[in-house]
């Protein structure tokens, strides 16, 4: 192994240690905020430009008595500048389990995260006849201490072929969106009503979906 090969190994070992590290550093606040509950997935990174590691987390509870697919709670943790974390959002409805019907995951959280150019994003895949993704932008304001919708691509595509792909593209704070059927391309607005959505307040399956099939309709109107 050349010198040039042998530092970039040790970087790259020492980089997984650090990753160890934040990883065993949300632990200790979960099971002291959430106790019964665990890490299901977690991604670190900058959300609230303090220049302080964040992390994002979907934790999981396993079923009890009538529930047959366990809960699921989507939490974001802030670096407090000295290695902790501090507890800033709590979404108790943002990711489900079981919701993604026949083509997602059985039994697991219908949710993944990532964190890109300080927005938490938050991806939903699954569907049976018709598979869709759906990806969510989120960004933080520090005034009012919790995430907002600002985005929104939805693509979805029927496994039979008879019916067209189609897109969406939402921006929720020009409340501008763009809807493409097959090669057909609509420009519409989009209803006030949708706009300043919190995390904490956020109900993917239980409400979004249905205001999301409310915004296509909208726009295949025009």
């Amino acid at each position: 192994m050349n010198w040039n090969r042998r530092i970039a190994s040790i970087a790259a070992f020492g980089f997984l240690l650090s990753s160890a590290a934040r990883a065993e550093g949300i632990d200790t606040p979960v099971r002291h905020d959430f106790p019964g509950w665990k890490v299901f997935q977690q991604v670190a990174g900058e959300l609230n430009g303090d220049g302080n590691p964040d992390v994002a987390a979907v934790l999981s509870k396993p079923a009890e008595g009538t529930d047959e697919n366990g809960q699921a709670l989507l939490v974001v943790y802030v670096g407090d500048g000295q290695g902790g974390y501090k507890l800033a959002v709590q979404s108790p409805k943002a990711i489900c389990v079981g919701c993604g019907g026949p083509k997602a995951a059985m039994g697991e959280p219908l949710g993944a995260l990532s964190i890109v150019k300080g927005q938490l994003r938050i991806r939903y895949e699954g569907g049976s006849r018709e598979e869709y993704q759906d990806d969510l932008k989120w960004r933080f304001d520090v005034t009012k201490g919790d995430f907002f919708l600002v985005g929104e691509s939805q693509y979805v595509t029927d496994t039979v072929g008879s019916e067209p792909d189609e897109k969406l593209d939402i921006n929720y704070l020009t409340l501008k969106m763009e809807k493409k059927v097959g090669k057909k391309k609509h420009a519409c607005a989009v209803d006030r009503e949708f706009r300043a959505v919190k995390l904490s307040d956020f109900d993917y399956d239980g409400k979004h979906v249905d205001d999301l099939d409310k915004i296509s309709e909208a726009c295949g109107r025009h």
